[in-house]
């Protein structure tokens, strides 16, 4: 295979180690399946701002790149923008749906526009007070619109620990969000372009599905596929089907739900997800007779031949 392979990980977000984690394992895929892999690491800002990050692949020759960047730069669309002006095909989602799926205020807007089941929810901005005094959806969840891995995740039982996360979190975050506590069982839908794979059920073994929890190996059981009657795991698929539609996502994705009385409630996509030894894409992909080096290959074959929606 002679096309060389940019991997582009690591990041300056909050994720940046899952994302160092993520490029490593896809790089060291792509080496093994034949390719000619170089890793990028996007670890400052003024690399993406100044086009320094373009100049290292035409360095390289390099036409494809797989994005393995969690968070900003790599699920909120700049990257991607980038990356269509310059001509140079990416993994995954075009800038449009990235930016849409990475802001969890939009993507639970278009849900409800499109009738996705969604917790009920509300945005606060920094610079834009709301008066949350009619709120009455307890326990809530209080989380950064913008974060993934689970960072920054409060919970509320009443009015004053709602006021003290929220205050906590506009502290640190521009944009907040405010969303029903809803329990149940906890499922996720992985998709390789269209085609869905195995629910995975998740089952923290202490807590909730935190940032340990989901990177700690052994803190977590995944059970594949999930045990679920037919007409219950027809109806998850058809839903997380609808929700990666209604935002227009591609590639390898996943969509994160709960489950409570026979009714799915998305809560959020994930347009890059994880690609360490825990991580859920991967895992779902092996239970349908799909290795990690064929899930690399996949997603490499499908960056170099779509047409990204500008």
């Amino acid at each position: 295979m002679s096309d060389i392979i940019g991997v582009l990980y690591g990041g300056y977000s909050n994720e940046r180690e899952v994302s160092l984690k993520t490029g490593i394992a896809i790089h060291n895929s792509l080496l093994r399946s034949g390719y000619k892999s170089v890793l990028i690491d996007l670890h400052k800002p003024d690399k993406l701002a100044n086009w320094n990050f373009l100049k290292l692949l035409a360095e390289n020759e390099i036409k494809t790149v797989v994005i393995a960047i969690h968070g900003t730069p790599g699920e909120d669309g700049i990257l991607q923008g980038f990356l269509e002006l310059s001509g140079i095909n990416y993994s995954g989602s075009s800038a449009r749906a990235a930016m849409l799926s990475m802001d969890k205020t939009l993507t639970k807007l278009i849900f409800r526009n499109e009738k996705i089941p969604t917790p009920e929810f509300m945005t606060i901005q920094r610079k834009q007070p709301v008066d949350f005094s009619c709120w009455r959806h307890y326990p809530a969840v209080i989380k950064p619109a913008n974060e993934g891995s689970s960072i920054g995740v409060e919970f509320a039982y009443n009015e004053k620990e709602l006021n003290m996360s929220i205050g906590k979190l506009l502290s640190l975050y521009e944009k907040i969000m405010v969303e029903e506590f809803i329990e149940g069982d906890e499922l996720t839908v992985g998709f390789m372009g269209k085609r869905s794979l195995p629910i995975i059920k998740i089952v923290p073994k202490n807590g909730f599905y935190d940032y340990h929890n989901k990177y700690t190996k052994g803190a977590t059981e995944y059970i594949i596929p999930a045990p679920l009657d037919k007409l219950s795991a027809k109806r998850i698929i058809e839903v997380a089907t609808r929700a990666v539609g209604s935002v227009g996502i591609s590639g390898v994705s996943r969509v994160d739900i709960i489950l409570k009385n026979s009714i799915p409630y998305v809560l959020e996509i994930n347009s890059i997800p994880g690609m360490t030894e825990t991580s859920l894409l991967p895992n779902a992909a092996k239970a349908t007779g799909v290795d990690f080096d064929s899930l690399c290959r996949w997603i490499v074959k499908d960056a170099s031949k779509k047409q990204k929606n500008k």
